[in-house]
């Protein structure tokens, strides 16, 4: 069965030839299966993220896609400082001064959710979240689990972004 997984997996996200018309159950399955490697399980969940979430959706409409993720055990959901958005001149946040910068854009009273999935494994994708308004990591956590807040249901998507980890990276402000 691996063996048919991993070939299942090469056709459908390299090849080009299938466009995103399977469910996202297909990758939330391989994801939440616990006899599938952990690398794969991270790539899954990248997959499932790249192909059926996008900016507009609400938290709720999110946590219907992820569908009570069993993989979200095996997550870490932080958020940056808001100290690091308090200039609301910032725009955009830099790992260094004039390093690499990270895929979502930032303005100030918005959130920017950082999900490490399988950390454990030498495949470190990050997956960045950039929400309308405030949202703390264990409300977002508890909404994508089922149990939403109803005051943070509505926020809104915003960004959707992918970078591998820079293990130990510092998170600044543009100047």
């Amino acid at each position: 069965m691996f063996a048919l997984c991993r070939i299942c997996l090469f056709i459908i996200t390299f090849t080009g030839f299938f466009p995103t018309s399977e469910p996202p159950g297909f990758w939330t399955a391989l994801a939440n299966s616990s006899t599938v490697a952990k690398k794969y399980r991270n790539y899954c969940v990248s997959q499932l993220f790249r192909r059926h979430v996008g900016a507009g959706m609400t938290l709720s409409a999110l946590a219907r896609v992820l569908n009570e993720p069993t993989w979200l055990r095996h997550a870490q959901v932080s958020a940056f400082e808001d100290e690091l958005m308090s200039d609301p001149n910032a725009n955009i946040i830099t790992l260094l001064r004039n390093g690499p910068r990270i895929p979502v854009h930032s303005r100030h009273g918005d959130t920017v959710l950082v999900l490490r999935v399988f950390c454990d494994t030498e495949n470190r994708s990050v997956i960045y979240l950039h929400f309308s308004g405030r949202l703390d990591p264990q409300t977002f956590t508890q909404a994508i689990k089922g149990k939403p807040d109803p005051v943070t249901a509505d926020s809104i998507l915003l960004e959707v972004g992918f970078a591998p980890d820079i293990f130990g990276f510092r998170v600044i402000s543009d100047p």
